[in-house]
């Protein structure tokens, strides 16, 4: 992986390996939560999470 960052240095991922990225443009790159931050991450390690939120009103009318 190579970034605009002249001071970092290009490096490779193993096979089983990926980099996330945080996807909120209102934040700084050093306030994102993400590869960036804690490296990259095994494939093996991600799961499913589903979040769903509504409103207390369409809940009720289940």
């Amino acid at each position: 992986m190579v970034t605009g960052d002249e001071k970092e240095e290009p490096f490779g991922l193993d096979k089983d390996q990926c980099w996330v990225t945080a996807e909120n443009q209102e934040l700084k790159a050093k306030d994102a939560h993400d590869s960036q931050t804690f490296g990259p991450i095994l494939i093996a390690d991600i799961g499913e999470l589903f979040f769903f939120s509504t409103s207390e009103s369409y809940i009720s009318n289940l």
